[in-house]
């Protein structure tokens, strides 16, 4: 997997995930097999905070909990690595959370939803506009993992996210574009 460039369709919000992070998430839904998995996204923002810079993905916590349709991020060990993140020469931190739905459309599930909904209003997370990157299962034998990508703006609804023109990533499932 390439790095991945996203952004709305007004261009108001942007993510660039690096393409050790996406083969890194790639590897662990590969490995999930048909269970659901997930993890965080850790970064910066630019300057001008239009785009997220993820620079790094978790695996699952250790108690996170899955099933074939479900998955539920645990929390184990996220507190102390994001602190060490943010204490570091070159701060990052939480910029959002990463899904993998192997036995649906890469579709935000309603708990997705409101969980990110959460996220975005919950001051200890201190981010107003977290991203959800959504992966599916490769179409056959050798395609390409189908991905979406959105942001929740603290207070509005979610916009997703559309691949750059230079963006290649494989297979993008771009959604109901406005």
């Amino acid at each position: 997997m390439n790095t991945l460039r996203a952004r709305t369709s007004d261009g108001m919000y942007g993510v660039t995930i690096d393409a050790g992070s996406m083969k890194k998430i790639d590897r662990i839904c590969s490995a999930a097999g048909d269970v659901e998995t997930g993890g965080i996204l850790i970064g910066q923002y630019t300057a001008d905070r239009s785009t997220a810079l993820v620079l790094e993905v978790t695996p699952p916590p250790k108690d996170s909990d899955r099933g074939r349709s479900w998955f539920v991020r645990g929390v184990a060990g996220l507190r102390d690595l994001l602190r060490r993140r943010w204490q570091s020469k070159t701060p990052s931190y939480y910029v959002g959370e990463w899904h993998f739905h192997p036995a649906a459309a890469v579709d935000p599930s309603s708990d997705d939803l409101d969980q990110m909904a959460r996220i975005a209003n919950a001051r200890e997370y201190s981010c107003k506009e977290p991203i959800l990157l959504i992966l599916g299962l490769p179409a056959g034998e050798r395609g390409t993992r189908p991905v979406r990508v959105f942001v929740f703006p603290m207070g509005e609804p979610p916009m997703e996210l559309y691949p750059e023109p230079d963006a290649s990533l494989g297979q993008v499932n771009p959604g109901s574009r406005p």
